[in-house]
């Protein structure tokens, strides 16, 4: 028999919106990057850091805000010579106290096993450089 006289705890829901939902291991990488964004009809070339990567997203960080939902070509190039072009759409982004953003990005082409392996393997070469 219940006693109706104690309450019942309630389970505690995770706050949806800082859960991570993401699917795919995420691999820290940090490089520099340029990306082609569309502006009133033209394109603006902007710069940024590559702060982390997974087979089907990006986490960049920029001194311009991005739209949410706005499609975005990222251009990774790196030391050694290597680029990689990537399209992404932005699904979230973070301000900043330094008035820089933090965006997040699903690739719209998932990266293969073979080339996220290959930028694993760069991001471990960078790290330790």
């Amino acid at each position: 028999m219940i006693d109706r006289r104690k309450p019942v705890p309630r389970r505690q829901c995770p706050d949806r919106r800082k859960a991570d939902r993401r699917q795919d291991p995420r691999e820290p990488f940090e490089a520099p990057i340029r990306f082609l964004r569309s502006v009133n009809g033209g394109m603006e070339v902007l710069s940024g850091e590559l702060m982390d990567v997974s087979a089907s997203g990006i986490r960049i960080l920029l001194d311009k805000a991005l739209e949410q939902g706005e499609r975005i070509l990222v251009e990774v190039r790196l030391s050694s010579g290597e680029c990689f072009n990537l399209s992404a759409q932005v699904v979230w982004v973070e301000h900043q106290p330094d008035r820089r953003c933090l965006v997040g990005c699903e690739l719209q082409v998932d990266l293969t096993k073979r080339q996220f392996a290959r930028l694993r393997a760069l991001a471990a070469e960078t790290s330790v450089a």
